[in-house]
């Protein structure tokens, strides 16, 4: 082979790999800009810890309306629930579709849960549950407490909205919550409308 030809392949290899480190390093520059603030990794964190914490309440509804074989769906009084937590959220400044969106998905996620555990139950034979919680007296209080805090999380979620950074970062922690949930495909329900922002 002509050496000059060589020596130009060589150096355009060399020259290759000088574009590529440059690449690299820049898209690791960009990336670390691009970090998600503390602030928006607190808000991200704490919203989704919520989340978590109201589908774990969802056993605990499976069993009283085992107990009780009240129906897993009511219509009706869901969207009565719904219209009125979506008021309050916009009365906090929360927009109305997130709003909607977010609160609609709690509630599929939940029902996800009781069905999962209900069909278990079914195989299974399950009699009537000893002291099974009351509806009215230890779970309703139980989701009252955690709506505000939900709709006040929401609210500080918005803020960064179109933040890619933030986004990118719910994303990651998201993924994580998911595959570390026992009730995963509840949870992927539950967080859908924030990772769909």
């Amino acid at each position: 082979m002509n050496r000059a030809l060589l020596g130009a392949g060589r150096l355009g290899l060399r020259h290759l790999g000088w574009i590529t480190a440059g690449l690299l390093i820049s898209g690791f520059v960009v990336a670390a800009d691009q970090q998600a603030s503390d602030e928006a990794r607190e808000t991200v964190d704490g919203l989704i810890a919520q989340v978590e914490q109201r589908l774990s309440i969802a056993p605990d509804v499976a069993m009283a309306k085992w107990n009780s074989e009240a129906p897993i769906n009511v219509p009706e009084r869901e969207a009565q629930i719904l219209k009125r937590v979506v008021e309050e959220a916009q009365h906090q400044g929360v927009d109305h579709q997130l709003a909607r969106a977010f609160f609609q998905d709690q509630f599929d996620a939940s029902k996800a849960v009781q069905k999962q555990l209900h069909q278990q139950w079914q195989k299974e034979s399950q009699p009537p549950f000893d002291n099974p919680p009351n509806l009215a007296n230890d779970i309703r209080p139980q989701l009252d407490t955690l709506t505000p805090q939900l709709i006040q999380s929401l609210y500080e979620f918005q803020t960064f909205e179109g933040e890619s950074a933030a986004q990118q970062y719910l994303e990651e922690s998201a993924a994580r919550a998911v595959a570390n949930n026992e009730y995963a495909e509840a949870l992927e329900i539950a967080l859908s409308s924030l990772r769909d922002e």
